[in-house]
């Protein structure tokens, strides 16, 4: 059976950051969800002992990996580095590091290893599912080792990766909702319990409104959990009609008393001017025409 793990484009975003835009070798570790198969966080390691061909993560790096799964929310999943040139294969330091990993962490099944290339390999992916292009022309090569037949042996194999958008569909719903209400949106991404079920948050507030999203695994497919808080207070769910193939949150949220031929998130003009605390989210659903179902975490 193949495996899969996801990867938020937040966490991407992170690798881009902080390894994409240095020389190689260059590293950190990657944190994700205790109870799904999704990377969420990478943690860089600047205190890294390095030189061109190696990366060995620093003491700092395990006291801050402690940290992140003190909450009982996230957990260690490996060790994303760089390598210099298009060398996208592990090295033998490096698989001698995956079955170090392991060995300190028995709790792990699978300890994954993306390498960052800063220029394209030479050669076509024999696993296309596990690359992922990053900017300015750098690539994510996804590797992973599991346990051997033999005391202290490791298999490396290549899950396929999948990316969660949530980040980039976050930032453009707070956008629209910042210009429908006038007012200016921030939101904050976090790991949180709802309903004792560990779930990706964005909280986003706009003047005296919030919105509370709680993302599962399978989104987009699934749809995700809303608590919306307007101005007058009293949180309450909204449950949403989410396409069965999997919807987006800035393409499909409108009002549902507007034309459904254009899945846009709408707000009447006239009802903002004439009463600014008027619900932009009251009565609202998500529409694809005639194919979909209601889900909720």
């Amino acid at each position: 059976m193949q495996t899969i793990v996801a990867i938020t484009d937040l966490a991407l975003a992170q690798l881009e950051e902080h390894l994409t835009s240095h020389a190689p070798e260059r590293g950190g570790a990657l944190l994700g969800m205790c109870n799904a198969e999704v990377i969420t966080d990478f943690l860089p390691d600047p205190d890294a002992t390095t030189t061109e061909v190696s990366y060995v993560p620093s003491s700092h790096l395990n006291r801050r990996v402690g940290e992140g799964e003190a909450d009982g929310l996230r957990r260690l999943y490996g060790v994303a580095h760089s390598h210099p040139g298009r060398f996208d294969q592990p090295s033998g330091p490096d698989r001698s590091a995956f079955a170090k990993g392991l060995a300190l962490n028995p709790h792990l099944a699978t300890f994954y290893a993306p390498i960052i290339t800063l220029a394209h390999p030479c050669t076509e992916p024999d696993v296309p599912d596990s690359i992922w292009p990053l900017s300015g022309g750098a690539r994510l090569t996804l590797h992973a080792a599991r346990r051997g037949g033999h005391p202290g042996e490791v298999e490396l194999f290549r899950p396929w990766l999948r990316v969660l958008p949530i980040g980039r569909e976050v930032r453009d719903f707070a956008s629209q909702l910042a210009f429908a209400t006038q007012h200016a949106a921030t939101h904050v991404f976090d790991v949180a319990e709802i309903n004792g079920v560990p779930v990706l948050t964005a909280n986003i507030t706009c003047g005296a409104w919030s919105v509370l999203f709680g993302f599962s695994a399978h989104y987009p497919l699934a749809a995700p959990l809303v608590l919306v808080t307007p101005s007058s207070g009293g949180t309450r769910q909204s449950h949403l009609r989410w396409p069965v193939f999997g919807g987006s949150l800035f393409e499909t949220f409108h009002k549902p008393d507007l034309p459904a031929v254009k899945p846009r998130f709408y707000y009447p003009k006239k009802n903002l001017h004439a009463n600014p605390e008027i619900a932009p989210f009251e009565d609202f659903t998500f529409i694809n025409n005639q194919q979909h179902h209601q889900n909720t975490l």
